[in-house]
């Protein structure tokens, strides 16, 4: 995800700014996994805050 342009990284964590979707397909063609997608009850600038949880297989 670093690659990727709307993406920026500080540690083990990445913050992306992409849809549900996107984000998905982006972490299979990296071979993981999703286990979790968790939304945020809130809002932020009207845009839906998520938080993933992957594995790698």
């Amino acid at each position: 995800m670093g690659d990727e342009p709307r993406s920026f990284g500080g540690g083990p964590r990445y913050h992306a700014y992409y849809q549900r979707r996107e984000m998905e397909a982006m972490l299979h063609r990296a071979g993981f996994r999703t286990s979790v997608f968790e939304s945020y009850p809130g809002k932020i600038f009207g845009e839906e805050i998520a938080q993933v949880w992957t594995q790698k297989p």
